[in-house]
């Protein structure tokens, strides 16, 4: 891949900085530290293993692959200058893990996360006044300058002091030294590379920052982070550098590039984005304590909602991917904020009273911070962003700024995102700031959550009496319990659409060791026909599979769903499971020819199979590629040119056919929309009547297949819009 010198670091999307940007502390009101930039426009190379793999509509069963590396190829010339404007970054989408040949469970894939160029040193420089140049040894700030000590050089008290003897009017008192601060509870996901040099002192502000962080977008709803998140901690700026360079290797890009064009020769507070937060420690020397924390919450809050976007996080020169500049910094500065104020560190109110007084001064508007270059240009532009966040936060409740980053699906712009969670387009939310402005910008109540929304626990699920699990002693327990909801909350969503009772039993495999489910699929289905082992290992195309369900019995290949997070677990379960509920309902097994239409086309099974578990995952509120939503985005966005619906009804043409089970989604979707998601399974227990496959379709569907294909083929023409398909229509 080919890209501009200045998006050869590929992105971790990382937005930059804090308070400081907009105000400074309350001893000099009338200056203000420099904000750092953000890393929605700061190229930092995303994570060295790329996300796991999960399972796609892929037709030719592959060895379980590895997780990619990013490599960027552009090798940019040190004489260059890299452009300040925001350019297009192609980027990689992992290959389609491929699935059995019969029931593969497509997952859309894990995005591969670009993003675009920071202002580099050519641009105009941000105001600042915190210039302190670190030193080897640092001072203690005043928040940390006992009253009772001589100097105000730091002298950590976990070193133990030897005394000569154990008369205590010889040892000194405790008030002549600081006290040692305990280390903050650290995220589960939250992983620590702390500099050597690093002083104790700013190590805990950055600590407790996260903390405060993680609490308080838990107290908001903020969606499970599923990816682990690296703080990188450094107070000698060539540490920094170095570590920087060596966490994600880029070609072809000196360190001394990186230095002026990413750090910008050490101005740089921190940056935080996808997977990765690194803060320049020797820039929180002078700062007030609170402002050394707020630090860490900001950027900590910049890399949870890049783990929430779904996104490939390419920019141009206008507002990027994951929305305007002013939703994004502003966002971090808001949730800081408020992190600290509950966490008692300071008053949200008395932040707010400080940094009105600045955004008051700005005449542009906010449309005018949508970009880059536009958001950066104006001094004082956090302060704005943060009260413009707050406006929205207290129409949706805070909550809704976290649904907001998890809406940003493939096939979702941000302007849709917006208009779907805050109840508003962005235009008519420019004019609702400029009133708000106009009137003085007044004090709002911010509630956590939307006043129509509450969530709700989801119970454990009981285990179904007809469903039994074969599971490798290698396979860990929370595995097994993520396997089981997912079966659970697809066989309750199939009752709710009047599915009738199974009548047989549906039993899971599940091993890493090939042999071991090579054994058990012999032992089912070869053996009493007098067939041998490899038969079942060609049946199991040698282990190069995801998932196959063959009549009453699903084999799960561990090797590759152990790489998968919860959802797709589940997803892949339940995609499974419906085609095993769906032999016992037909009692016909439709994978036994792969050259005549037996029960039903091709497509009609695996539709089926990928719709309804989207759905019983959507209701269970499981999300991320796996929701019906993100299904029908993925399923949207895929190439259809010069398929016909018609061709894959026979397995050996669907499943060589890399977007088969993307449009198989999209015709049942179709079909429930005119006949009612209860007539899905309504139409495999009608088969057991010994009719024709064609005969039941028209009598379950009301149309005949020919004038299905014909009524699909004008819905593709308009584009797949979006459908009602309820659960159930009277007919």
């Amino acid at each position: 891949m080919t890209t501009r010198l200045t998006t050869i670091i590929l992105a971790v999307a990382l937005c930059a900085t804090f308070a400081l940007a907009c105000s400074a502390p309350p001893a000099t009101p009338t200056s203000s530290p420099s904000p750092t930039i953000s890393l929605a426009d700061t190229p930092i190379p995303v994570q060295t293993q790329a996300p796991s793999p999960i399972p796609t509509d892929s037709p030719t069963p592959v060895t379980p692959a590895v997780t990619p590396t990013h490599t960027p190829t552009q090798t940019p010339t040190p004489t260059l200058t890299p452009s300040p404007t925001r350019t297009p970054v192609p980027t990689d989408t992992p290959s389609p893990m491929p699935t059995s040949t019969y029931t593969p469970s497509p997952v859309p894939p894990t995005a591969t996360y670009t993003h675009t160029p920071i202002p580099t040193s050519t641009q105009t420089p941000i105001p600042h006044t915190a210039t302190h140049t670190p030193t080897v040894t640092p001072t203690a700030t005043a928040a940390y300058t006992p009253t009772n000590t001589a100097t105000p050089t730091y002298t950590p008290t976990h070193t133990p002091t030897v005394t000569p003897t154990p008369t205590s009017t010889n040892t000194p008192t405790p008030t002549n030294t600081p006290t040692a601060t305990a280390v903050p509870a650290s995220p589960p996901y939250v992983k620590w590379v702390i500099g050597d040099e690093v002083p104790e002192r700013h190590e805990h502000a950055v600590r407790l920052g996260v903390e405060m962080m993680h609490n308080y977008a838990l107290s908001v709803g903020m969606p499970e982070i599923e990816k682990d998140i690296t703080v990188h901690v450094y107070y000698n700026f060539d540490n920094l550098i170095d570590a920087y360079y060596d966490t994600f290797k880029p070609v072809g890009v000196s360190k001394e590039w990186i230095r002026q064009n990413v750090w910008l020769n050490g101005e740089r507070y921190g940056l935080g984005g996808k997977e990765h937060a690194f803060i320049n420690s020797s820039r929180l020397d002078g700062l007030h304590r609170h402002f050394q924390i707020q630090l860490g919450a900001h950027e900590f809050n910049h890399a949870q909602v890049y783990d929430l976007i779904e996104l490939n996080l390419g920019g141009d020169d206008k507002t990027p991917a994951e929305g305007p500049l002013w939703l994004v910094e502003g966002t971090a500065d808001f949730f800081a904020w408020q992190a600290l104020s509950e966490g008692g560190i300071i008053p949200y109110g008395e932040v707010r009273e400080d940094r009105l007084k600045y955004a008051k001064r700005i005449p542009d508007s906010l449309e005018a911070m949508e970009t880059s270059q536009g958001f950066y240009s104006i001094y004082n532009s956090y302060d704005y962003a943060m009260l413009a966040v707050e406006l929205l936060a207290s129409r949706s409740g805070q909550g809704s700024l976290f649904r907001y980053y998890a809406s940003l699906k493939p096939g979702t712009t941000w302007q849709d995102a917006f208009n779907s969670v805050f109840g508003m387009t962005v235009d008519q939310f420019y004019d609702l700031f400029e009133k708000h402005r106009a009137a003085g910008f007044p004090k709002l109540d911010i509630p956590k959550l939307s006043p129509t929304s509450t969530p709700t626990a989801t119970p454990t699920p009981v285990p179904l009496s007809y469903v039994n699990w074969v599971l490798g002693e290698d396979i860990p327990q929370s595995v097994r319990e993520t396997l089981e909801k997912g079966v659970r909350f697809v066989h309750d969503y199939n009752v709710s659409i009047g599915m009738p009772e199974i009548d047989g039993e549906v039993t899971f495999y599940a091993y890493t060791d090939f042999e071991k489910s090579v054994e058990a699929h012999y032992n089912l289905f070869a053996k009493r026909r007098g067939l041998s082992r490899d038969y079942s290992r060609e049946r199991l195309y040698d282990g190069n599979f995801t998932a196959i369900a063959n009549s009453g019995a699903v084999f799960l290949n561990m090797n590759v769903l152990l790489n998968l997070f919860d959802g797709a677990l589940m997803s892949v379960a339940g995609h499974e499971f419906v085609h095993a509920q769906a032999y016992h309902l037909s009692s016909i097994n439709s994978s036994s020819s792969y050259d005549k239409v037996l029960d039903g086309p091709a497509w009609f099974h695996e539709g089926v199979a990928s719709l309804l578990p989207s759905l019983a995952l959507s209701e269970n509120g499981v999300r991320r590629y796996v929701d019906y939503e993100s299904k029908r985005s993925y399923a949207v966005s895929a190439d259809h040119s010069g398929k016909s619906l018609r061709a894959f009804e026979l397995l050996d043409v669907l499943y060589p056919n890399d977007s088969s089970y993307r449009y198989s989604f999209l015709a049942v979707e179709f079909l429930a929309s005119q006949a009612g998601q209860g007539s899905l399974m309504e139409y495999y227990a009608s088969l057991r009547s010994g009719a024709a496959w064609q005969t039941v379709f028209k009598n379950t569907f009301g149309l005949s297949i020919g004038e299905f294909y014909d009524l699909f083929e004008a819905h593709e023409a308009a584009g797949f819009p979006k459908l009602d398909i309820p659960k159930f229509i009277e007919r």
